[in-house]
């Protein structure tokens, strides 16, 4: 985890723009990678259709079952029906919140 020093926010806006944004439906590969940095909170953008949907939720039970106390936060961008059912229960079970934007 790095501080939110003037510094380190400075070196993430000129990151930031450089990252090359992909369509990837698949979340259980980048969670356990942000797991093993034993982050506070994560933040999850997406429209809430996860092709990887049930083995993540196994994942995830688990995780926060035996140590991960993380609150992930999730944000539904034109989200609707299963995908919006999805978030809201990504972030109940890990004391995160939910924000659906139209």
């Amino acid at each position: 985890m790095i501080p939110a020093s003037q510094n380190n926010i400075t070196r993430l806006k000129y990151w930031l723009p450089r990252i090359r944004i992909e369509s990837n439906e698949k979340v259980l590969p980048a969670f356990k990678k942000t797991f093993n940095y034993h982050p506070d909170a994560i933040f999850l953008v997406t429209d809430g259709f996860l092709s990887d949907e049930n083995e993540f939720m196994l994942a995830l039970r688990r995780h926060y079952h035996h140590k991960q106390k993380t609150k992930i936060h999730t944000v539904g961008i034109s989200t609707f029906g299963h995908g919006l059912e999805v978030l809201k229960t990504i972030a109940d079970l890990t004391g995160g919140t939910f924000k659906a934007i139209p």
